[in-house]
Formats: structure tokens, sequence, C-alpha cells
């Protein structure tokens, strides 16, 4: 949509900082009205940028096509144009006739104003630039806009390159492509991956070519030569182990986007020497430390305590919800609210982003509804997090950052500010609870990681089934077994999770107890044997899955007897979905059919 530009953008494109094809795409798409412009709300240049793409892909592909490959220059006009903004809207308010009225202070009360003016500015803190990555309310926006900024330096690296990047293209082939398809894929290329990825892979191969560059070293072609020489002044600088791997994949994500030439960073030379490096100064592998079960009890009781503040009771039950469903902390942040539901085996929701699936497919969680301290900490929580959430669910992260004891932050958690509130919070807990000294100096070192290793770490040492591990951590292949039921995905950890409370409830004995308080009711029951098999099938057989139960005296024997435990494979003794129990053998075993609540 071409739109004549007024006299304000004229100026602003008159500045050197922007080219010809630049002030082209102002002139023909919406960014030739800056009242528009100024109208955004935006926190940053990225975020601007990012709003402003969605924008033009309606508006003008013409544009967006030009724009996209001048990143820097749409974030320098929005600089300028808020610069603008105060002289912009004072013109136009006098150009309708209700502009500020023309007003002359006498000399001294001028004088007198710009002085406090002055010392005002200089006694005032700095001011804090807005960061992208703390204040932007959308996940999505504020992740697009950084991908963009590193994709303009990665250009910024092909162009440097010159001749020596895309040798694919160097052939003249015809192409059937246009100009606007190419850079729109190019542009795909080069944002694909984590904003975290690309600034890590970026910086490395930047410093790389800035150390070449001080060495007089031509940086291009990249030879082994160049590569061993950069790696042998990092070993004499004593480089962490972690750096020549780290660079060697960096070169290799480079590579593959701007379409360079690589040398054999695989190399004898390059393995020989990162081993070296990595024997000098390799370190144990630290790990984090779960939360110890009675600091999880006083917890679920702080979610429960009406007399707490509500941000804190909150941002505990987050915690316990992590715990219970063995999230990584990033998986945590990125749940929208509006995905999330309650029913009565517990929360259900979706991480839409998680650290090995970056797809908006999403990874499903359970969080169950259980208690090792006995108090219904997950329904009061759910209700305390929709009463004070309940017009503001519409948002792609779970729980706002925590500001201070009373009131949340309007954007993500952040990792390291949250871990302080983590240790703050936990620790004050546990001590109101009476959990011992030695307890609390262990919290001092929990990290955002111990959530998930919690009951997973319980599970291991109480002997659970792997597949059940697997499903309860979300690995993608928990075993060859599970994937055969996958409706049943949440329902296996769920029970496995049920029974690490109630054998921790049963093992866990109270302060007041006495030696001569042991009873014995004289019943004597034998155990129940239960084993769940389901039948192996032939290659071409085509049947029902139906999941059969053990006779109630013989392992090795089915109840209905309609098929052998020699044709079946043992998947446990958890009953992954109920729904799937053969109907003959919960006829054949009454018992098993109570305990699952099995429906004739």
């Amino acid at each position: 949509m071409a739109a004549s530009s007024d006299r304000w953008v004229e100026k602003l494109l008159a500045f050197n900082r922007f080219d010809d094809e630049f002030r082209k795409a102002v002139r023909l798409s919406i960014l030739s009205n800056l009242i528009l412009v100024n109208s955004l709300e935006c926190s940053s240049e990225q975020d601007f940028s990012a709003k402003i793409l969605q924008l033009l892909t309606v508006d003008s592909s013409e544009a967006h096509d030009i724009v996209i490959e001048r990143l820097n220059m749409l974030e320098h006009f929005w600089v300028l144009s808020k610069a603008a903004e105060t002289l912009v809207d004072r013109s136009l308010g006098f150009q309708l006739g209700f502009g500020q009225v023309d007003r002359r202070e006498p000399p001294v009360q001028v004088a007198r104003d710009k002085r406090s003016l002055v010392l005002g500015n200089l006694l005032a803190p700095p001011p804090k630039l807005p960061r992208s990555a703390t204040k932007a309310l959308n996940q999505d926006d504020q992740e697009l806009g950084e991908k963009q900024r590193w994709a303009q330096r990665l250009q910024d690296i092909q162009k440097r390159a010159g001749e020596w990047a895309g040798i694919s293209e160097a052939i003249e082939l015809p192409s059937v492509l246009s100009p606007g398809e190419k850079a729109r894929l190019r542009n795909l290329v080069f944002t694909s991956g984590a904003p975290t990825t690309m600034a890590g892979h970026i910086r490395r191969f930047e410093k790389f070519e800035s150390w070449a560059a001080f060495a007089a070293i031509p940086f291009y072609p990249m030879t082994e030569e160049k590569f061993l020489k950069y790696l042998l002044d990092l070993d004499a600088k004593e480089c962490g182990p972690s750096v020549i791997p780290s660079l060697r994949t960096a070169l290799k994500w480079v590579a593959f986007r701007i379409d360079i030439e690589l040398p054999d960073v695989d190399s004898a030379r390059i393995l020989s020497l990162e081993k070296q490096v990595f024997d000098k100064r390799g370190k144990p592998l630290k790990e984090a430390p779960p939360y110890p079960l009675e600091v999880v009890v006083a917890m679920e009781k702080f979610v429960t305590d009406e007399k707490q503040p509500v941000p804190p009771r909150l941002f505990i039950w987050w915690v316990v919800c992590m715990i219970m469903a063995s999230l990584r902390f990033d998986d945590a942040v990125h749940v929208r609210p509006s995905e999330l539901e309650i029913h009565e085996e517990g929360i259900f929701g979706v991480s839409w982003q998680t650290k090995t699936e970056r797809k908006r497919r999403g990874t499903k969680f359970l969080v169950p509804r259980v208690s090792f301290s006995g108090v219904e900490w997950l329904q009061i929580g759910w209700d305390l997090f929709h009463s004070c959430f309940k017009d503001n669910l519409d948002r792609d992260f779970w729980l706002p950052e925590l500001y201070s004891a009373d009131r949340f932050a309007a954007h993500p958690p952040t990792y390291a500010r949250s871990l302080q509130w983590l240790h703050h919070l936990v620790w004050r807990v546990a001590n109101e609870n009476g959990v011992s000294a030695v307890v609390l100096a262990e919290i001092l070192l929990l990290t955002w990681h111990s959530a998930r290793v919690t009951l997973l770490d319980q599970a291991v040492q109480q002997g659970k089934q792997p597949d059940a591990i697997g499903l309860q951590a979300n690995w993608k292949n928990p075993g060859p077994l599970v994937l055969k039921y996958a409706r049943a995905r949440t329902s296996v950890p769920a029970n496995m999770i049920k029974e690490i409370v109630q054998e921790y409830r049963q093992a866990c004995v109270p302060r007041c107890i006495r030696e001569d308080d042991l009873v014995d009711d004289g019943i004597e029951v034998e155990p129940s044997i239960v084993g769940f098999f389901m039948k192996t099938p032939k290659k071409g057989s085509s049947y029902e899955y139906k999941i059969h139960v053990c006779a109630a005296d013989d392992l090795n024997a089915i109840a209905c007897g309609r098929t052998t435990a020699a044709d079946c494979e043992h998947i446990g003794d958890l009953l992954p979905d109920v729904t799937l129990l053969c109907k003959h053998c919960a006829r054949e075993r009454p018992d098993v059919a109570r305990a699952h609540n099995f429906q004739f």
C-alpha cells in the first residue's frame, strides 16, 4: 500500500544513516505515517522491529523485503522518531488550532526553572535503558526481535566474507525464485535457532575474526593452520575445557548458514589439542542437589497458609508444581496460563518451548494431585492463581517475576533474580517449619534444576521402572514399550509419584512417637500378586490392544485364560490405562478392578 510521507518523515530520512532503498521502503509503507509509528507500544528497538515486520507482511511485501535486510536502519528510524515525538505532537496541535498558547514567562522565573531543571538532571540517577529480555510482555515478540538482531550480525559476517560466502550460489544457474522469495528464505535461515544459541555461536565467530585482525592474519580463506594457531593462543591464555568444542560447533553453525567453505575442524591435531586442554583444566561435573522431602512438606503447607502474602505463596506453589512435574526452569516459564486445565488427576499443561523441543507443537506435562504433607496445596494454589490473575491470563508465560513480597512484575521470570527469591523464601519457609540446621544449609545449594531431579532421584532410589521414570522426565524415548500406548503417557508417572508420596508418608515418623507406641492388630494379610501383560503381536496380525493381569496365585498365568504369559510381554505392576484392561481378567481379579475403579 503506497503512502505519501509527511514532512517530519522526510526530515528524518535526510540523515545519512539511511540509504535510498530504505527511504523507498518507508515511503511505500505505513512507516511514512510518523504518528502511527509513535503510537505503537514498543519497549525497545528490537520489539519495534518485530512488530513492524509483522505489519509489513500485510501492508507492503516490497517494503518488507527491503526492510528485513536493513534492520539496523529500522531501529535507528524508531529511535529518531521517538526523539522527535514531542515536536511532532506540538506541531500537529498548532496546525489543528488547539496547540499550546505562546506564553512569555518573566526572565527571573525562566532562569530559576532552568536552574532547577539542570540540578534535577544532575542529581537524578542515570536512566536505565529498557532491555527486551526483561521488559517485553510477550516472549514470542521479544524472541523474534532478539533473533532479528543476531540475524543482522550474521548477515554482517556474510558481507565481510565477500566472495568466500555463498559458494553454492557462485555457479550461474537459472533460478525460479524471485528476489523477494530469496530474501525471505535467507531471513528464515539466518533466524533459525534460539536467540541464546545464535548469540553464543556468532560471538565466538566474531572473536575469531577479531583475533585474526589483531594478529594481522587474513581471515579468509579459513584454513586448519589458522584455526590451530588461534587454539594455541587460547591454550596459552588458559582457556576453559569447553572453549574449543564450543568454538568448533560455532564455526560449523555459522558456515552452514552463510554457505562458507570450512576446513576440517575435527582433524587429529585439533582433537588432540582439545583433549590436552580438557585433561589440564577439566573439572568434575556439578550436579544439582534434589530438594529434601521435608522441605517440600514445608513448602506445601506454606501455600495453604492464608496468613502469608499472596505473591510468595503463588511463587512457592509454582515451584512445587515444577517439582511434582519434574520441569526445568524454562519449561515452567514457557507455559500459557490459558492452556492449563485442572482435573481429578491434577493440572494438565503444555510447555510450548523446551530445551530439547523448540517446535511449537509443545510438550505435555502433568502436575499430579498428590501431597507429601496431606494438605490440598494444588487446588488452593490453583484457586489463588486464578483469583490473582483472572484478568491477565492472555500471556505466554506461567507466572510473572516476583518483584517484591507484595506484588509481581509484568515480565517473565529471570533465572538469577528468581533463584535469589527461591533461596530466600524456601529457607524462611523451612526454618519456620522446624527443619534441621543441616537441611537449612543445603537449601542455599539448590538450583533451578533441583526441581527437575527431586522426584527422579526418589524414583531411582526406590527402584521404580525405567519406563515410568523416562515418562516423568519427558524423555523423547523412555522405552519402546511405552510408545505402544501413548494415551497413557501421563498416567504412568502419575501413579509412580503417588507411590513415592505414599511411601514417604508411611515412613515419616512423628516427633512425638514413643518406642512403646507400636500396635499389632494381629491381622496377617498375604500380599496380592499383581502383574500386567500385553500380548505380543505377530507380523501381519491385527487385534485390539488389551492389557491382561496375572492370576491371583501365579505370576506366570493370565487370569482370563484366553492367552498365555509366553505370548505376552510383562509391562510391570502398574496399570498404564484402566480403559485397556481386559474385562475378562477384571472379572477374574475383582481386587484389581476395585483398586483401579474399572467399569464393566
